[in-house]
């Protein structure tokens, strides 16, 4: 844990929990690091091995807004003046963490719960990147990268592809050790993650070797096992979604308030929850209600106290 792995000459990644990517400038000298875990010791760990490797950091590079992808960042940018490239609406999230907890708890969270929700300290954004512009990026070697849209698991989460065949995949797939232990993954869009993960699905490998999702085994698109183990965790990724959707139509099959349907899904999947783990069972359910919804399978009415669902 905490080896750096060599992928390609530009390639590396710090082998984590979090998966850390180490993605060097040969124009400038520098590394540009994606992600920063969720504490303090990733960031240490990061200026270890840039300095082992004597290399200077020149930014880093978040995927998406969640603590254990921003946990880093204040520390690094601290230490180093380095930019931070963000899209545009995961950027307000990390410039101001207490977003997120106010957005799991549907209010300004009290203190004991904001220590519980694990909010990172908030880093200043100097980049903003998306699908057409690579900010800052594009006046250095790395002008190449591209970043994907990987929506679902949050709002505007991307990928990034090199030039020498490394796809960086964020959180699109879920890992079978967290779908067994959690049950229901946290998600800001079903729709839009269903399409994320049929794009992956679908993508075109040719000029890809290694497939790196932020947690777990990185994988080899030339291993035939690799390639069987993603397209399993896809399979396995959408099938949940499913069966959590089945779920939720079984117990609106009468009318159902959100505590009933957080009741019936927490006694099959995770019936011992912490209260971050609620708060984001929570907030998952009512987006699989917005997703049922828009599709015509459940309606719902306000008796003046309670939101019911009911299935149409």
């Amino acid at each position: 844990m905490f080896e750096i792995e060599k992928l390609t000459e530009n390639i590396s990644v710090l082998l984590a929990p979090v998966n850390i990517g180490f993605i060097f400038d040969s124009l400038s000298g520098k590394v540009y690091i994606v992600d920063t875990g969720n504490s303090d010791d990733y960031p240490r760990k990061i200026l270890r091995k840039a300095s082992e490797l004597n290399v200077e950091i020149g930014g880093v590079i978040n995927t998406h807004a969640h603590e254990d992808h921003i946990g880093g960042n204040s520390f690094l940018q601290k230490r180093t003046n380095c930019r931070i490239y963000a899209t545009h609406f995961e950027s307000f999230f990390i410039e101001e963490p207490i977003l997120m907890a106010m957005y799991l708890y549907g209010a300004m969270p009290f203190d004991e719960l904001i220590k519980k929700l694990r909010e990172p300290k908030g880093s200043h954004v100097t980049d903003i990147i998306g699908p057409d512009y690579i900010g800052g990026l594009e006046k250095t070697g790395l002008k190449n990268l591209k970043f994907i849209p990987l929506p679902g698991h949050s709002f505007d989460m991307v990928g990034i592809t090199t030039e020498d065949g490394v796809f960086f995949i964020a959180d699109s797939l879920v890992s079978k050790q967290v779908i067994d232990k959690y049950g229901v993954f946290f998600l800001t869009d079903v729709e839009k993650h269903l399409e994320t993960l049929n794009g992956v699905k679908n993508w075109n490998f040719d000029n890809v070797s290694w497939i790196v999702p932020s947690h777990g085994k990185i994988l080899r698109t030339s291993s035939k096992e690799d390639m069987k183990e993603f397209y399993d965790m896809i399979a396995l990724n959408i099938q949940r979604i499913d069966e959590v959707c089945n779920v939720i139509l079984q117990v609106c099959n009468q009318p159902a308030t959100l505590e009933d349907l957080v009741r019936a899904i927490s006694s099959k999947y995770n019936s011992n929850m912490s209260q971050t783990q609620y708060l984001i069972l929570l907030q998952t359910i009512k987006i699989y209600l917005n997703y049922l919804k828009a599709r015509g399978m459940i309606s719902f009415d306000f008796d003046g106290l309670h939101y019911t669902y009911i299935r149409k």
